[in-house]
């Protein structure tokens, strides 16, 4: 038995990698970046259980430190995992600007109301059209998928009308939304999630595109009164899983099998499954706390897709400069998968 002192135990616990302890052989350990607060079910429902699937799938060789704090900024947790500064991250291709535009394909408005329905449907989409593209060299993807459809919350009035985006500074959380919200007639301010409460308790914006999940996640439900819901949502976010790739290649073939088998589409499916939920508790937190909940009516709807028309042609030409050669075709199968589902619930 190795006799190592407990500050040379951490010491290598925190490396990350690869460490002998003793006769029980080597243990992989992976430093997960966290940006999310820890009290949002993305971490308590979905990373912290499957955290414990992989440990229990690779029988303790490979375990996951979800470190307390964020390692960069959440718009640079690409690098992070690239660069090596953690092992796994998760990136919001949303929050670097020309940098992912086809995942934007993703965000657009009015896509799915519900996230078991749409989180799986959108890796499905990734597997087929994207991940050939290799958009994020020097590490595996582990998963993707969109989350919940992002709605409409304000602070001092409800939005019911098109004539009432006039003007209002609504934070924009990804940049396809920046376009969506210029041609609604509001103001974008592209800002993290992290930043919210601030930008809002303080009065820097008049509301926000969010998810409602982001009521009790984000404490969205103390700073903002009204939602205004979209059918199928104003946005969604898209949101990939990566593990650097030298890390990944360290990690024994099998243990890799036993880990991208609870990865991948099953980790979209889960995302689904706890995002509707939180949805759904969210926007019953929102109206315990005072809150209004307005739904679009349709002529509203017409106009806004009539105003987000143009949004969509100029996404498929970004996408066909990433090399996406059919994105016309890719974005109608992901609609048809969408429908399809949706129909069967």
């Amino acid at each position: 038995m190795l006799n190592l002192s407990p500050l040379i135990r951490h010491t290598l616990l925190c490396a990350g990698l690869t460490s002998v302890l003793g006769t029980a052989g080597a243990q992989t350990v992976l430093k997960v970046s966290n940006w999310i607060p820890m009290q949002h079910s993305y971490n308590t429902e979905v990373v912290i259980p499957w955290a414990a699937q992989i440990e229990k799938a690779t029988q303790g060789r490979v375990k996951l430190e979800i470190l307390p704090k964020v390692v960069g900024t959440p718009g640079t947790q690409y690098e992070v995992a690239r660069d090596g500064l953690a092992d796994i991250v998760t990136v919001v291709p949303g929050y670097s600007p020309g940098r992912f535009d086809v995942f934007g394909l993703g965000e657009l408005p009015m896509a799915s109301a519900d996230p078991v329905v749409g989180a799986p449907a959108y890796y499905n989409f990734y597997e087929k059209h994207l991940a050939a593209l290799n958009l994020f060299k020097g590490t595996h993807v582990l998963s993707a998928f969109t989350t919940s459809p992002g709605q409409i919350f304000t602070s001092k009035k409800p939005v019911t009308s098109m004539a009432d985006f006039s003007g209002l500074k609504l934070r924009s959380p990804v940049t396809t939304t920046v376009d969506s919200i210029k041609a609604v007639g509001a103001v974008p301010m592209q800002k993290p999630s992290t930043e919210l409460y601030e930008l809002l308790s303080g009065g820097v914006l008049d509301g926000t595109l969010a998810g409602p999940d982001q009521v009790n996640g984000m404490r969205l439900g103390e700073v903002t009164r009204h939602l205004t819901v979209v059918p199928g949502g104003f946005y969604s976010s898209v949101m990939v899983v990566l593990i650097n790739e030298d890390v990944w290649k360290k990690i024994s073939d099998a243990d890799r099998k036993s880990i991208q088998a609870i990865s991948g589409k099953p980790f979209a499916e889960r995302i689904g499954v706890v995002f509707s939920k939180s949805v759904a508790d969210g926007v019953t937190a929102f109206k315990a706390k005072g809150g209004t909940v307005t739904e679009a009516s349709p002529a509203m709807v017409a106009e806004m897709k009539k105003a987000f028309d143009p949004m969509e042609k100029a996404m498929f030409d970004k996408a066909r400069k990433a090399g996406l050669a059919n994105p016309e075709g890719a974005l109608a199968e992901l609609k048809a998968e969408i429908a399809r589902n949706e129909s069967r619930k």
